[in-house]
């Protein structure tokens, strides 16, 4: 009975639990690999940008305050509402009236494209393809009777066709 057992693991158990254990142990290490790497970049990943963006945007709004809000603040403080007015309003109005102009220029300009460029380069088109179209038909000869027809002679008498 041992050596049947012993035959029989040797013949069946063996060739067959190897390669599932191959894929298991494989996957689980693939899997373990794969988890690992994905935690590991997801950490690092994370604290490499808020670390990042800490240290941009910390030094960025400190730059800011340093050389735009100290000095406004000061100035607004000591003196009158004149550097508010240059430096914040003045900007403002003109970007926003270069915006409203620019908008209101190119809407006139492409109406004014729309209503008349574009229908008097139609028309324009229009014309000339027409009369090209006109002097080619009229160039075109009128067809004569088909070739198989009987010809008619200067009498009015048919003659025989040649073919």
């Amino acid at each position: 009975f041992c050596s049947f057992v012993r035959l029989f693991v040797r013949s069946f158990v063996r060739p067959f639990v190897r390669p599932l254990l191959r894929v298991f142990v494989c996957s689980f290490i693939h899997w373990f690999l794969c988890s690992f790497v994905r935690l590991f970049v997801r950490s690092f990943v994370r604290l490499f940008v808020r670390s990042f963006v800490r240290l941009f945007v910390g030094s960025c709004v400190r730059s800011f305050v340093r050389s735009f809000v100290r000095p406004f603040v000061r100035s607004s403080v000591h003196s009158s509402i004149r550097p508010f007015v240059r430096l914040f309003i003045r900007p403002f109005v003109r970007s926003f009236v270069r915006c409203f102009v620019c908008s209101f220029v190119l809407s006139f300009v492409g109406f004014c494209v729309r209503s008349f460029v574009c229908s008097s380069v139609r028309s324009f088109v229009h014309c000339f393809v027409c009369s090209f179209v006109r002097s080619f038909e009229a160039r075109e000869p009128t067809p004569g009777p088909p070739r198989n027809t009987p010809r008619k002679n200067a009498l009015g008498r048919t003659k025989p066709s040649v073919v």
